[in-house]
């Protein structure tokens, strides 16, 4: 069974990146429901930023480690 064009063991060998991604989101949803600098667009921007960032290259890396995983499992003839 493939789910968005990967296979299960594909899908298991980047799952190791849930807990750092459930982590990053947890502290993102903390922060927008309580900023600890008060109101602030400056802050805003900053505190998101750099929560938003690490979130969208651990994203950008977890797929292409899966790309490259399934690539190199085909070229070994894995199923």
């Amino acid at each position: 069974m493939r789910v968005l064009g990967f296979r299960q063991t594909t899908i298991a060998d980047a799952a190791v990146n849930l807990v750092p991604f459930a982590v990053l989101v947890f502290f993102l949803a903390l922060y927008l429901v309580y900023d600890p600098w008060g109101p602030g667009l400056l802050s805003l921007v900053v505190g998101v930023g750099l929560l938003l960032v690490p979130i969208g290259v651990l994203l950008l890396a977890t797929g292409t480690a899966a790309h490259f995983i399934q690539r190199d499992e085909f070229d070994e003839g894995g199923t």
